[in-house]
């Protein structure tokens, strides 16, 4: 019979505050994890496979909390705290595609969807300015995005099932293609708002008269 094979290591990290940092660094059972600088495990180190990080990017881009993470020599580190990029695509395509329809027609009756006014700013929680570097196998989170634990000849990260970002430039030109008169009712319904607008201005004028 062939010997037994360790199972996969994942830990879960959640540290939600600064002031919880240094006991994270504290915590001695952690010890067994761990691989020192210079790339070596002691005979009874346990290699882990997988680092999820549920801590938002405000403590992950501390120095010490990237020092720690590269103590987990030969782990992949997955950042999926609350981060603005996950929040800026929508889960739900097919509602977001209709939201986007609906804002070219009547932005002021329709506005922007929240999550697409955050794809369009510059979040990326990887980037900081901290003289500490992550390490190099440390991505961000993402819808759907899997990590194969099992078979081990799996493992790793799967992106086959992370869903293509799509931005209301893109859906705006398939709608376009789509219905070519949209164009004009849109400029239609703007004129409708803005005469609606006079009109209860007026209204609101002569009432005070």
């Amino acid at each position: 019979m062939d010997p037994p094979v360790p199972g996969p290591i994942v830990l879960f990290v959640d540290c939600p505050t600064a002031s919880h940092l240094q006991c994270l660094l504290a915590m001695n059972f952690l010890n067994q994890y761990y691989t020192d600088f210079s790339g070596n495990q002691s005979d009874t180190a346990k290699t882990v496979d997988c680092v999820i990080h549920l801590s938002p990017s405000s403590v992950t881009n501390i120095p010490d909390y990237k020092t720690w993470m590269k103590r987990f020599r030969c782990a992949q580190h997955i950042m999926a705290g609350y981060e603005r990029k996950n929040v800026g695509i929508p889960v739900l395509k097919a509602s977001a595609r209709i939201a986007v329809r609906l804002n070219y027609l009547c932005p002021r009756f329709f506005p922007t969807p929240r999550f697409w006014s955050l794809h369009n700013e510059d979040n990326s929680s990887l980037s900081s300015d901290s003289s500490a570097e992550v390490p190099q196998a440390t991505i961000l989170a993402e819808n759907l995005l899997k990590f194969y634990l099992r078979p081990r000849a799996n493992l790793g990260l799967d992106w086959s099932c992370v869903p293509d970002t799509t931005s209301p430039a893109e859906i705006i030109a398939e709608l376009l293609t789509e219905i070519p008169e949209i164009t004009d009712a849109a400029q239609q319904v703007q004129q409708l708002w803005d005469r609606s607008v006079e009109a209860n201005g007026d209204i609101k004028s002569s009432g005070k008269d």
